[in-house]
């Protein structure tokens, strides 16, 4: 929308003299800006517009006013909005803004208890998706919690698009295909944020809380001898405990296993792929990366290479 823009050259004149389309912020805030923004919208919403935004996003009417809620909703809008409002490479800048609103008391980093009730091992968020949002999916269920809201309001804008897209076709039909296609994307989505906020904690001074606990897989009990089900009545067998770096070798894992089934999806003429060649030898294009690599390398060598972390890098590449 464009702006009407007032020159001040002397205390006595003003004349207008551009209408632009975009304007430098950091001019504005500075104390002797040339230019100053008229605030007056030429255009006014009309009170249904305004309604509609107010009640359609989930936070518009509430204000984060602790760390820990603040923290909360910017992991659900990099979680559920699209990458070109949400960019994963602003995941980590914008959390550390918590922290530095947060006051510490010891030598242990803030985040690592203001993150702790967004961690996921793999095997939780396996189930978040596989088992708890497609149950919402399906049975129009759920609690109500912020979370869900966010995932409903997600669902309807990417959905009103694919349903376009479907009628043009005359597909009417591809509506829980569309389902599992987007959850199986917003998991991965999901394992990309637990990768890099298993990256950060393991980069904050100071030792992380404790792990989250998993409990152990057991035989059944038919299949396990007299004696071992004798002890187990007696004396349950300890939780397993699953470090910050136990869990995000898993989450690679995972996302290896991924690539490693998207590549044998792929026909034979898609992936042998032709390499650039530079003065240091041949190296892949940007084109020709998938979207594991293009992650690892975009955002997670960006952020961490250089910096103290307990997990090798190249286990990502």
């Amino acid at each position: 929308m464009n702006r009407c823009l007032a020159r001040q050259d002397s205390p006595t004149t003003h004349q207008l003299i551009h209408i632009i389309p975009l304007v430098n912020i950091a001019s504005i805030l500075m104390p002797n800006a040339r230019y100053v923004l008229s605030v007056d919208c030429p255009v006014k919403w009309t009170a249904a517009q305004g309604r509609s935004v107010s009640n359609d996003y989930p936070f518009a009417d509430i204000q984060a006013s602790t760390s820990a809620e603040f923290v909360q909703r910017r992991y659900l809008d990099f979680l559920w909005l699209p990458e070109s409002i949400s960019p994963l490479r602003c995941l980590i800048p914008t959390l550390l803004r918590a922290a530095d609103q947060t006051p510490s008391t010891s030598e242990k980093h803030p985040l690592h208890g203001l993150l702790q009730p967004i961690l996921l091992t793999p095997r939780l968020a396996s189930q978040k998706y596989h088992s708890r949002i497609s149950q919402i999916l399906e049975d129009d269920s759920g609690t109500g919690d912020v979370e869900e809201n966010m995932i409903w309001f997600a669902l309807k804008y990417e959905k009103a698009d694919e349903e376009e897209a479907a009628a043009a076709q005359g597909d009417f039909d591809a509506d829980d295909r569309w389902k599992h296609e987007w959850l199986a994307r917003m998991e991965r989505r999901e394992v990309q944020i637990q990768i890099l906020l298993h990256f950060l904690l393991l980069s904050l001074p100071g030792a992380p809380k404790p792990p989250v606990e998993l409990t152990a897989t057991e035989l059944s009990p038919h299949l396990s001898s007299p004696k071992k089900r004798k002890r187990k009545r007696s004396a349950s067998p300890p939780p397993r405990i699953l470090s910050l770096e136990e869990c995000l070798e898993l989450f690679m894992d995972k996302m290896s296993m991924w690539q490693l089934m998207t590549s044998l999806e792929t026909d034979d003429d898609k992936r042998n792929v032709q390499h650039s060649v530079n003065t240091k030898g041949k190296k892949k294009s940007l084109d020709e990366r998938d979207w594991m690599q293009a992650f690892c390398e975009d955002v997670i060598e960006k952020q961490y290479v250089g910096r103290t972390c307990l997990v090798p890098l190249d286990r990502l590449i």
